[in-house]
């Protein structure tokens, strides 16, 4: 009898931004990807630490430069 593998659960991502075009773009850049949940996107550190302590993201993208 053959296993069937597990599905992984999604990867929980929280993303820190202060500008609002590259939020999105993040935002929807990621969505495009079955295995990541964007759990919060914010733009501002004191919006992403309120956060946290609810949604307990497994990675935080923070203020990236293309």
């Amino acid at each position: 009898m053959i296993e069937i593998e597990k599905i992984p659960e999604k990867i929980k991502i929280l993303i820190l931004e202060g500008h609002k075009i590259k939020r999105m773009s993040w935002q929807n850049s990621l969505m495009n990807y079955p295995y990541l949940d964007i759990i919060g996107v914010v733009g501002s550190e004191f919006e992403a630490l309120y956060l946290m302590e609810d949604i307990n993201p497994d990675i935080i993208i923070i203020d990236l430069v293309y």
